[in-house]
């Protein structure tokens, strides 16, 4: 199952799974939005991107996983 919800605001990073598998960390940041960081190969592409928000982290790692199989 994928990981959409966001993290409480005192949560120290947020796993986004893809396929099953653990495909990135979405951390945070204190001035608003998240940062990703990869720890699926296939995530490197996006690893240190910026997102507004949980919902796109997501649907980068779904798109970037897609074409990736």
């Amino acid at each position: 199952m994928d990981k959409t919800s966001a993290p409480p605001a005192s949560a120290p990073g947020f796993v986004i799974e893809v396929g099953e598998e653990a495909f990135g960390l979405a951390v945070p940041e204190r001035q608003g939005g998240l940062t990703f960081h990869a720890v699926h190969p296939a995530a490197l592409p996006l690893h240190g991107e910026r997102f507004e928000d949980t919902v796109d982290a997501v649907r980068a790692a779904r798109a970037l996983w897609r074409r990736a199989a």
